[in-house]
């Protein structure tokens, strides 16, 4: 008995898929985007990501934890970024309150850090207050607290206009 035209393309999707996964760690979320733009039924979309899961091409706890290891690394984010780019990404919480939990409280301090004092040798600031807003600004867009990235800032001003 040969297959439906159905059948057929589910299973070219499903081989896509588990390619797509191959390549690199993905989230449940990116796979049913491309399920649904190759116009799929929902059943077959939804047989499709259990196969891909319970075959462990697909895992999104392990898919958060190196996404927060990553992004937290090479991306300097701070544990709010990283929070709100996995809930973008339909991550269930607590998956994302688990992945975040692996990075301790002092790499992000280094991290933020860092960051800081890279842009505080690039920044052309004109004025003490201007750079600490500039440094504040930076801190905050990358997803770290406003309590650390003010201590920190406070710190670096006060340690770059001793050393000038």
């Amino acid at each position: 008995m040969s297959e439906t035209p159905e059948e057929a393309a589910e299973k070219r999707a499903l081989g896509r898929m588990a390619r797509y996964c191959a390549q690199q760690e993905r989230c449940t979320q990116s796979v049913r985007e491309k399920l649904v733009a190759l116009e799929l039924p929902d059943d077959a979309i939804e047989r499709i990501i259990e196969r891909l899961k319970r075959e462990r091409y697909l895992d999104d706890a392990r898919y958060a934890t190196y996404y927060v290891r990553d992004k937290a690394r090479f991306n300097s984010w701070g544990p709010s970024k990283l929070r709100f780019m996995l809930r973008s990404k339909r991550i269930d919480e607590d998956i994302i309150n688990e992945a975040l939990s692996n990075v301790d409280d002092e790499a992000h301090t280094a991290q933020l850090e860092n960051l800081l004092r890279r842009k505080l040798r690039t920044s052309r600031a004109a004025d003490i207050q201007k750079l600490k807003a500039q440094l504040l600004r930076l801190g905050l867009s990358h997803g770290y607290s406003y309590d650390d990235t003010y201590r920190l800032v406070a710190k670096l001003v006060k340690e770059n206009s001793e050393t000038k």
